[in-house]
């Protein structure tokens, strides 16, 4: 049953990605007629506001605001342009068209990974509480026939009857607890798993944008007509903007993790530990409902009555006992996994401060290299043009 909830939901969530591709297709669209002329404006159009919502002189802000309109009038010449240059180069739009939709239905299954997530844990959390319910009934009907078969008897030691409940519910309990820690820990790696996923996703997301930005800039500078000299500098320049670029979202990928992971194991805990009580304050519940069951069966038996009293004395004073070592233990486990994400960070940040001077060392080598070609070149021409003044000095001669 459980099964069938899950697959409905995913055939819910696949709908809901359909009925959002489709309503983004005019955007996507828009995005595939538009010019990188449109999209420098646009750039430029955004930095100017992000400027404006800063603190600025009202005459410099008079300036740009007049320099905004512009930027917007000429943006919407050149989308205009765009619509009607729609029908060039539509294979490369074709081309571009799908990769974006690719883009879209993996951003839809990243914000979608949570919600899945959480409707699996629902699910096994159910089916769960649906053990726990058959549990309790298959040691009811045990005690039942057993408490009946005690207290039947003829003769003394009917207190057994209680001491036969009692010990019942403490092993229940027992096997409860530890039903409780394998769903727990299947909880934790679901949670995580999927805090995983999402990240990964998100990176690739991040990593694709960054490559087409980089293929975008590319086509401009080649199209731009500047010299080969500084053409190349130009795409040199953009290569390394792109492998920066990645590498911050890749720490960024790591520093998210870092963060959520922390987050996830702490909710998990305050989760954990809640359900822990439930389950003890519980059964101590029903522990004591059965006892005084037996013990309103024999109300005259003096023995029964007292037993009976220090067992309910022993489950108040053991339930508040059992309630604060869950207390302890939550916060022992949390201060465990802060510790341990203290650790990784701190290794991590050595990684990166290594993978950064090795960026660095490897960037100033290949400036070094640059610097000793360019200066090679420039002898050699140096070299050719006094050869050159020699030899038209010796023809002149």
């Amino acid at each position: 049953m459980e099964k069938d909830d899950i697959e409905i939901h995913k055939t819910q969530l696949q709908m809901e990605k359909e009925k959002e591709l489709n309503s983004a297709e005019g955007e996507i669209d828009t995005e595939v007629n538009k010019s990188n002329k449109s999209r420098a404006l646009e750039e430029q159009k955004e930095a100017l506001r992000k400027k404006l919502d800063g603190d600025v002189d009202p005459n410099e802000k008079a300036r740009m605001m007049a320099e905004l309109n512009d930027l917007e009038a000429n943006l919407s010449q050149q989308m205009e342009q765009d619509r009607q240059n729609q029908s060039k180069g539509l294979d490369e739009k074709r081309k571009k068209r799908q990769e974006l939709l690719a883009l879209k239905k993996m951003q839809i299954e990243a914000d979608q990974i949570d919600e899945l997530n959480k409707k699996e844990v629902e699910t096994l959390n159910n089916k769960f509480l649906q053990q726990m319910d058959a549990m309790d009934k298959h040691t009811d009907k045990e005690l039942d026939r057993e408490v009946r078969n005690i207290i039947t008897r003829v003769g003394p030691g009917k207190e057994q009857a209680l001491i036969v409940v009692n010990e019942a519910h403490d092993d229940l309990l027992e096997r409860k607890l530890k039903i409780l820690m394998s769903k727990q820990f299947g909880d934790l790696t679901k949670y995580l798993g999927s805090m995983q996923n999402k990240l990964a996703m998100e990176h690739m997301i991040r990593a694709r944008k960054i490559e087409m930005k980089q293929e975008r800039d590319k086509e401009s500078a080649i199209n731009s007509g500047m010299a080969d000299e500084e053409l190349a500098d130009k795409l040199q320049m953009i290569a390394a903007e792109r492998d920066l670029e990645l590498q911050l979202s890749q720490q960024k990928m790591d520093r998210d993790r870092e963060e959520q992971e922390q987050k996830v194991r702490e909710s998990q805990e305050e989760t954990f530990c809640e359900e822990k009580k439930d389950i003890i304050a519980r059964q101590a519940g029903a522990k004591k409902t059965k006892i005084e069951t037996v013990m309103n069966k024999m109300p005259d038996n003096d023995v029964v009555q007292e037993v009976g009293d220090k067992l309910l004395r022993k489950i108040d004073i053991t339930l508040e006992e059992e309630i604060a070592d869950a207390e302890k233990d939550k916060e022992r486990n949390m201060e465990r996994a802060r510790m341990k994400i203290i650790a990784e960070n701190d290794k991590q940040l050595d990684d990166m401060k290594k993978s950064l001077n090795d960026a660095m060392e490897k960037e100033e080598k290949k400036l070094e290299d640059q610097m000793e070609h360019r200066k090679n070149e420039i002898l050699t021409l140096k070299r050719a043009n006094l050869e050159e003044r020699l030899k038209m000095a010796g023809d002149m001669t």
